[in-house]
């Protein structure tokens, strides 16, 4: 069952997930077609002022923030560890306001601003 938390910093779990060489090259692939997507869209930037380095900053704040408060832990009943791996099965926790920034920095700022915020989420 669904509970609400406020924050993930007492949560100091951590990610286990061994990639494969097939996992590998698909991660390249999609990190190759993010790079060549966002070199491609240089049309669609707005020009930046003052202005856009302040939204900037404040957005980046946003999404920090946003991803650190208020969500969702989801554990699933039928949760196991991995065979081999004596670990405590953590579920996954959904964070509500974790898009709103790059979300509003796409649509605001541009693509190149929205693809850093993403990474940093």
């Amino acid at each position: 069952m669904p509970r609400f938390i406020s924050t993930l910093l007492p949560l100091a779990s951590g990610f286990f997930n061994p990639l494969t060489l097939f996992g590998w090259v698909i991660f390249a692939a999609l990190l190759g077609g993010i790079v060549w997507l966002s070199l491609r869209s240089k049309e669609y930037h707005p020009l930046w002022e003052t202005r856009s380095w302040w939204q900037f900053l404040g957005l980046l704040i946003l999404t920090v923030l946003g991803n650190l408060f208020i969500g969702l832990y989801i554990k699933p009943s039928s949760l196991m560890p991995p065979p081999g791996y004596p670990l405590e099965t953590y579920g996954a926790a959904l964070m509500i306001f974790g898009a709103i920034g790059w979300m509003i920095a796409g649509g605001i700022l541009g693509p190149i601003p929205a693809l850093i915020l993403g990474l940093i989420a």
